[in-house]
């Protein structure tokens, strides 16, 4: 069976991670992947492994003719599945596939906010088109629930939390913090330097924690970071910004808590990794990391940052390890790479 899966671009995001490591994987499919923008721009060296298809699409006015060359691209490759991992990638898909090939949408975020609020156009297109498609996966329920309520869907859909790979849960590289006693607790946050994440919420934060209780790493890279840096040296933070790196998983081991403020998630990968590290998760009060954490984590609202620096003096002690299990056990359940490829080829095999 062959599998044409269309994404907007091969960077380092959650979406072309979690790609990156289910493709290999699935190894009795053929893949191919097809990508709209951003040629020669992946830093991801697995997609050079299978047949790789530019679609160019760089602005809004390209839509027919890029639904023109991936017409071309499925009568040359001639998929049974095309499997679209964006809202874009999906549209696209829909308008230029033929009655036999079947698609397959995995909604990877709150579309109600990363697409629909941004243009009512797009929330008429996706409702135009929707029924286009055969099977509607959604990367948690608060996604699926999100866009349901938008959009009239008649099809299968399904709820498949994306896998963590094992190599997050090595009790091996563990750091030994849970016996330190000294200053300061050393905290993460890993994610793009984009607006949604909300890291000035957490420079907000840290401007009013006490001097040496706490520091704080950011794993990523975006628009913001000029801006971010400026700051912190402007009011003197605690804080550095490491940009993208490869070796996430054997970072994460040297730190104590993990961060994320983001204002809104479809899943939430790197808090799930965070967590299956061992480090403590204090999360913004949002619906996706309460589904994803099962209500186990430590959460702070968004309106105030007095609420995170209330949550983080009440774990300067190293409070907090005893609600950590329970939370990991609920995360490495949901996540288990096991049932998410049965799943997946489950899915994949409906005839």
């Amino acid at each position: 069976m062959r599998i044409l899966h269309i994404t907007e671009k091969l960077g380092v995001g959650g979406t072309e991670i979690l790609l990156s490591n289910t493709i290999p994987e699935l190894t009795e499919f053929d893949h191919a992947i097809v990508y709209l923008a951003g040629r020669d721009n992946y830093q991801l060296p697995i997609f050079n492994k299978y047949p790789l298809f530019y679609l160019d699409h760089t602005r809004r006015s390209a839509l027919f003719r890029s639904v023109i060359r991936l017409r071309r691209i499925l009568w040359e490759y001639k998929p049974d599945i095309i499997h679209a991992h964006s809202f874009l990638a999906s549209i696209i898909s829909r308008l230029a596939k033929g009655k036999n090939t079947r698609l397959i949408t995995t909604i990877h975020s709150v579309l109600s906010k990363d697409a629909f609020a941004r243009s009512k156009f797009s929330l008429f297109v996706e409702r135009l088109t929707s029924n286009m498609q055969d099977d509607l996966i959604a990367v948690s329920k608060v996604a699926l629930d999100d866009y349901l309520q938008f959009v009239p869907f008649r099809g299968s859909r399904y709820v498949l939390y994306n896998f963590i790979p094992h190599k997050f849960s090595d009790a091996s590289l563990r750091s030994d913090y849970e016996t330190r006693e000294s200053l300061p607790v050393r905290c993460v946050a890993v994610g793009g330097l984009k607006t949604v994440k909300n890291y000035h919420y957490l420079l907000d934060s840290f401007s009013l924690l006490p001097k040496g209780f706490f520091t704080l790493d950011v794993i990523g890279d975006g628009a913001l970071r000029d801006d971010l840096e400026l700051r912190i040296i402007k009011q003197d933070l605690p804080v550095t910004i490491l940009g993208n790196r490869q070796n996430v998983d054997e970072l994460l081991c040297d730190y104590e808590i993990f961060l994320q403020a983001s204002n809104y998630e479809g899943f939430g990968m790197a808090v799930c990794e965070g967590i299956l590290s061992g480090l403590i998760p204090v999360l913004s009060d949002i619906p996706a990391h309460r589904e994803i954490t099962d209500n186990k984590a430590h959460y702070f609202e968004l309106n105030n940052p007095m609420s995170l620096v209330s949550t983080l003096m009440c774990l300067k002690n190293r409070n907090g390890l005893k609600h950590l299990t329970s939370c990991r056990d609920y995360v490495s359940s949901i996540t288990s790479p096991i049932s998410y490829f049965q799943r997946l080829r489950d899915i994949y095999n409906l005839q």
